[in-house]
Order: C-alpha cells, then sequence, then structure tokens
C-alpha cells in the first residue's frame, strides 16, 4: 500500500512537471515572440525618430525661408511707397512744368 501512495505520488509530481514542462516551453515561445516584436518596434521608433528630426529640420529651413521672404516682402513694399512718391512728385512737377508752360504761352500770345 505504501509503495502504491509513493508510485502515485510520483506519478502526480511526474504530470506536473510535464506540464510545467510544456508551460515553460510555451512562456519560452511567447517570450521569443515579444522579443522579436520589441525589436521590431524598436527599429521603427528609430526611423520615426530619424523622420521627426528630417521634418523638423525640414520645418526649420521652411521657416527661414519664410522669415527671408517676409523680410524681401517688407523691402519691396517699402521700395514701392518709394516709388510711389518719386511718381507723385513727379506728376506734381508736370503739372507745374504745364502750369508755366500755359503761362508762358499766354504771355508769348499777349506780347505778340
Amino acid at each position: 500500500y505504501k509503495l502504491q501512495n509513493a508510485f502515485d505520488s510520483l506519478s502526480l509530481k511526474a504530470a506536473k512537471g510535464e506540464s510545467l514542462r510544456l508551460e515553460l516551453t510555451e512562456m519560452s515561445k511567447k517570450c521569443d515572440n515579444s522579443c522579436k516584436e520589441l525589436d521590431t518596434v524598436t527599429k521603427s521608433e528609430t526611423e520615426f525618430k530619424d523622420q521627426l528630426q528630417q521634418t523638423q529640420k525640414s520645418l526649420s529651413e521652411l521657416y527661414q525661408n519664410l522669415e527671408m521672404e517676409v523680410s524681401k516682402r517688407e523691402n519691396c513694399e517699402k521700395e514701392l511707397g518709394n516709388i510711389r512718391r518719386l511718381s507723385q512728385n513727379l506728376k506734381a512737377e508736370r503739372n507745374s512744368f504745364k502750369q508755366k508752360a500755359e503761362s508762358l504761352t499766354k504771355e508769348i500770345g499777349r506780347l505778340c
């Protein structure tokens, strides 16, 4: 009877050991898969960080270009204002010369 109990006890332990071994194998497979997935995610993260840096660099360059274009536009607007003032001054001078010419023409007409 003792021998049977010992056998039964060892049989249960052996069955438990086999069950634990299968569970360990399954967990090892899951661990390997998780490690592979982690590697993939890490590589993706590195690629995304690189893309982010490139995008930030491009954005910085675009902002610099925008600032240069804004500065150019402001300079062009100033120059346009100067040209308009000059044009107005020239028109006023032209009108003044026209008036003087008309006055001189009338004066010459009166004298002759």
